[in-house]
């Protein structure tokens, strides 16, 4: 029947399904694989075979993007950090960055952390040249409270709060103290 390949009986196009004139060690090794492969996803728990799946979905999603080579975005680096550090197989199931890689973002990551964590809380602190004319003020001025100061800093274009002025003016040399009254 015209230009078309007739089929014959115990051959094969697929290399895994071949016929027994064509025997290779290359089959029989990719059979093995398949098969001890199966058995072992077989014996391995629910919750391993779902994280797996899932992870390597995650992974079919990555490389399908329309890029020749598509970059991870930080919402993958964070997955593979969660999985990392949740999931105790997850170095056998990467395939696309190396474990390497992504214990990498996990320490940067968890740098960042601490590094927002500490920062300093509250407002900065007064400017210095400020903080000198708050000093100089309350030297010459020793009758002068600090919402006097604050006021007349005011009138020279340095809006500063009272507490402020407080916190920088210098102290009075302190009293003796007495003891409390006993009545």
């Amino acid at each position: 029947m015209g230009g078309q390949p007739e089929y014959r009986a115990g051959r094969s196009d697929s290399p895994v399904t071949f016929g027994g004139e064509r025997t290779s060690i290359s089959g029989v090794v990719a059979i093995l694989k398949a098969v001890v492969g199966a058995l072992l996803a077989g014996l391995q728990p629910r919750a391993d075979l779902v994280l797996e799946n899932l992870v390597l979905r995650q992974q079919l999603a990555v490389l399908r993007r329309a890029a020749p080579r598509p970059g991870l975005r930080p919402l993958d680096r964070a997955f593979w950090v969660v999985v990392s550090r949740t999931w105790s197989r997850w170095a056998d199931a990467v395939a696309i960055v190396k474990p390497e890689t992504i214990l990498a973002w996990h320490r940067r990551s968890f740098a960042r952390f601490w590094a927002a964590k500490s920062k300093r809380l509250g407002r900065p602190p007064a400017a210095a040249e400020i903080v000198a004319l708050i000093e100089r003020m309350a030297r010459e001025n020793p009758m002068w409270s600090r919402r006097r100061i604050a006021s007349e800093l005011a009138k020279l274009g340095h809006p500063v709060d009272k507490n402020t002025v407080a916190k920088y003016m210098s102290k009075p040399p302190s009293q003796p103290r007495r003891p409390p009254s006993r009545t």
